[in-house]
């Protein structure tokens, strides 16, 4: 799976009207470290997950004072470096609005870094090189599960100021979170440690789901694709199944119709009276005398006739067996079914 996406940023300067360049320096402060949630859980309608949903950081205003007077470069970038020992992730800033002495950051960048409520993390300025290609791996195969993972992968990477390999990012989609490993990184063709992505065509690639695995042949049961063999229950059911099948014969039997001569030509009268050819059934084309009723007992009485040759009626795949079955007791010729009314 590979797809193109373009990334979307204001730039940083223009947003916090720091064009104006100052002397040369370095920016490099140590922070008490919090998730952006508790930030967003001091303003009473402000959402968590528009902090979280992105790699941008709150600093405090005193680090935009400071900022204002570095001869550094747009968009501003930082490296996280913690105190743990643990890995360097880089990111951007969305607000200079945290107290004093502490600085916001997305509980999944923390969870990157092995961080806890109140460590002590050093934000450092850099400058970084757009990336060209990257490629993700998702921890979880639901994610290309999804209707349009492609859309949904663009428009969380808007947010984005930069990636670092190595890391997890985290996106946040229809109530759900998903996370994908960035596995490698490309500026301009070369490998690259960290790249910036705002303003950036990046060329993405997918590896396999961390949780995918390859089927095997043991996997795959013969057995579930082949067809059992049906076997015939019942007397008459094992007779059909042997080519042996009954032949209905009979016809609709009202009040006022004589049963025909059983040694005479096969026929019998409509309700008008007149004459009905009926062709011969079944072995030398004998017919089951037809039974007369006063009236009708039950509706669409049939009368079941002659039993064909074994072997003349198989089903598909059957093979007739060399004896010659004896007709069921209950399915004797001219012996009268009745189907009960509804």
């Amino acid at each position: 799976l590979s797809t193109h996406i373009t990334g979307f940023s204001t730039n940083s300067a223009d947003m916090f009207g720091l064009q104006q360049r100052g002397g040369p320096g370095a920016f490099s402060q140590t922070f008490k470290c919090f998730p952006s949630s508790f930030y967003a859980a001091q303003k009473a309608q402000v959402d968590p997950e528009s902090y979280e949903n992105s790699d941008r950081i709150l600093l405090p205003p005193s680090a935009m004072q400071m900022l204002a007077q570095l001869r550094i470069d747009y968009p501003m970038l930082f490296e996280l470096i913690p105190h743990n020992g643990s890995k360097h992730l880089h990111c951007g800033v969305l607000e200079f609005v945290a107290e004093e002495g502490f600085v916001y950051v997305p509980f999944w960048m923390m969870e990157n870094m092995q961080l806890e409520e109140g460590d002590l993390l050093t934000i450092r300025n850099t400058s970084l090189p757009k990336g060209s290609f990257v490629k993700f791996r998702p921890q979880s195969k639901t994610f290309i599960e999804l209707a349009n993972p492609r859309a949904v992968l663009e428009r969380t990477m808007s947010k984005f100021a930069c990636l670092t390999k190595n890391q997890t990012v985290r996106i946040f989609y229809n109530y759900k979170t998903y996370d994908l490993d960035v596995c490698e990184l490309k500026a301009s063709g070369n490998p690259a440690q960290a790249v910036s992505i705002i303003e950036a065509d990046i060329n993405v690639d997918f590896e396999a789901p961390a949780d995918y695995v390859e089927p095997t042949a043991m996997d795959i049961d013969p057995s579930a694709s082949s067809t059992k063999p049906y076997t015939p229950q019942g007397q008459f059911s094992q007779a059909a199944a042997k080519g042996s099948i009954a032949l209905a014969t009979s016809v609709f039997l009202d009040e006022g119709i004589t049963a025909p001569d059983p040694g005479g030509s096969p026929s019998g009268q409509r309700l008008s009276g007149k004459a009905v050819k009926r062709r011969a059934t079944g072995a030398g084309g004998l017919l089951s005398p037809q039974v007369l009723m006063s009236e009708p007992l039950v509706d669409n009485t049939i009368t079941v006739g002659l039993y064909s040759k074994p072997g003349e009626h198989l089903p598909l795949g059957c093979v007739a067996e060399p004896e010659d079955p004896a007709p069921p007791e209950e399915f004797q010729a001219g012996q009268t079914l009745r189907r009960a009314k509804h």
